[in-house]
């Protein structure tokens, strides 16, 4: 990993599968690699730079070997085209993680926030000096915080925020981050764009970010330059800021009680095996939100066209005019406004596009693949409620999905997923297809 692993981090890796990514467990730049007993490199998952792999197959090298209480090795891998990934890693070290204590946390004095680097958005640079940082309500679980970048100083205000949104202090940046460092939220606020503000999750990330000492440090960056809506703007940005005071207290007197926590994970683990939700209301408020979302109130991008609720392998289909990317950026508009979040593995590619959303319990895999002059859009969804997708909802002109057996409905989607990462390896396709199938209760897998 790119920083220690905290210990109940590390628990909920080692209660993972072997051949299991650990993305939603770490959150953090990693790699994990497994072996099988002869020491031979069978499977290598990683997340870095925004994007997250899983690949397995000849194109691996790597071997390991146990002497004592200590593995040595090293893994190999080089995989070009859209997704390029390079891998090469040595390693020693001893086996297990032996006893891990909380050590006590030590607290360095609020440093003064500082702030360089350069933001341009449409050719225009933002003269950015200040940088705020806020409490913000948990993330998928994780403690998380919000940054502003400004021009002007956000003394005085009561939500920096807020403010900076309207164009109060300038341009402005706003990130939410969790205190790993993954970024969830990005909101381009700079008056060079026509299209600001906007959200931009997904391309910006942390580097060499650390809040462990009471003060927050690091580097956000796009990488370089970024195309939305046929304009382009970038962000590298330096930083040093003070938590606050209350986040600053939480370190040192620590996290809510035991109880609690188990009593949190019970009722989520129980959420899990519950059925799925009944049917809901006609008349359900537009503004309800989490598993009990009906399927055909999802909102679908304006001009979506040939929609189709496949209710058995709970998936949706549509056509639209617009390219690839253009559809990507109106589709994960409309579902932001809905309050979907993004999740872990989007890949928007030239030609092709994957997005990943989250809101509560349920989660979309969408794939965008081209088709003639605009784009075949289908959606893969996990905790909607679909007993009453069949009212009023177009069906398809072919036999029904309840016709199919298994594998074809497997083969449907492997298809479809070899076409939308159509130059990567199958082996990182049927790691994604598992990826999807995994974990569902057992009704949905006997469907």
């Amino acid at each position: 990993t790119s920083k220690p692993v905290p210990k109940e981090e590390l628990e909920k890796v080692i209660e993972k599968d072997a051949h299991d990514n650990v993305d939603a467990e770490v959150d953090q730049e990693y790699l994990k690699a497994v072996f099988d007993e002869e020491g031979t490199l069978k499977t290598l998952y990683g997340q870095g730079g925004g994007l997250s792999f899983g690949k397995s197959g000849d194109s691996l090298e790597g071997k390991a070997t146990i002497e004592g209480d200590r593995i040595r090795g090293e893994v190999k891998l080089v995989q070009e085209g859209d997704f390029a990934v390079e891998v090469a890693m040595k390693f020693d070290l001893p086996i297990g993680i032996g006893e891990m204590k909380d050590e006590p946390v030590k607290l360095e004095p609020p440093v003064k926030p500082s702030v360089s680097g350069t933001y341009f958005a449409g050719g225009k640079p933002a003269a950015i000096k200040f940088v705020t940082v806020q409490d913000r309500e948990e993330f998928s679980g994780k403690e998380a915080i919000r940054i502003v970048f400004t021009e002007q100083d956000t003394k005085g205000s009561k939500d920096p925020q807020f403010d900076a949104g309207f164009g109060k202090f300038g341009n402005a940046l706003i990130l939410s981050v969790d205190t790993s460092g993954g970024v969830f939220g990005c909101e381009v606020a700079h008056q060079g764009h026509s299209k600001a503000p906007f959200s931009a999750v997904g391309v910006i990330r942390m580097e060499e970010f650390d809040l462990s000492t009471g003060n927050v440090k690091g580097k956000a960056t796009t990488g370089g330059e970024d195309d939305f809506f046929e304009e382009t703007w970038a962000v590298d940005l330096t930083f040093e800021a003070p938590l606050t005071e209350t986040m600053r207290k939480a370190m040192v007197e620590g996290k809510p009680k035991k109880k609690e926590e188990e009593k949190k994970t019970a009722k989520t683990k129980s959420s899990k095996k519950k059925k799925k939700p009944s049917a809901v209301s006609e008349e359900m408020d537009e503004e309800e939100k989490g598993s009990g979302l009906a399927a055909q109130k999802l909102a679908l991008p304006a001009g979506a066209k040939k929609v189709e609720y496949k209710k058995l392998v709970e998936y949706i289909t549509f056509e639209t005019e617009t390219p690839v990317k253009e559809t990507a950026e109106a589709f994960s508009k409309s579902l932001s406004g809905q309050g979907w979040k993004e999740g872990k593995g989007g890949l928007i590619g030239v030609t092709n596009a994957i997005l990943s959303k989250e809101l509560d319990e349920a989660s979309l895999t969408i794939m965008i693949s081209p088709q003639g002059k605009g784009s075949l859009v289908k959606v893969m969804s996990k905790g909607l409620d679909w007993s009453g997708a069949d009212k009023g909802a177009k069906k398809p002109a072919a036999k029904e999905d309840g016709d199919k057996t298994a594998e074809e409905i497997e083969k449907e989607a492997q298809d479809l997923i070899d076409k939308t990462l159509k130059g990567v390896s199958k082996d990182v396709s049927s790691d994604l297809l598992k990826d999807i199938f995994k974990d569902d209760d057992d009704e949905k897998g006997e469907e």
